[in-house]
């Protein structure tokens, strides 16, 4: 019996795991990005990144900077 209850709880834990890998899998899928241009280093104006935030408002995670 011993065994057996062991390999059920082997069981459950493969099944928890798969159930919330897939869960994950979607939420990643799910999300959304959104590139923005940015043309100068002004502080404001037309092509800065403050403006560039204040247009899109939402979270935006900087990915890279080019010179």
């Amino acid at each position: 019996m011993n065994t057996q209850m062991k390999t059920l709880n082997s069981s459950i834990c493969r099944i928890l795991f798969a159930t919330f890998l897939s869960a994950v899998c979607l939420i990643a899928l799910s999300t959304q990005a959104a590139t923005i241009t940015v043309t100068n280093t002004n502080d404001s104006g037309s092509g800065s990144l403050r403006q560039a935030v204040e247009m899109h408002s939402a979270a935006i995670r900087l990915t890279s900077v080019r010179r």
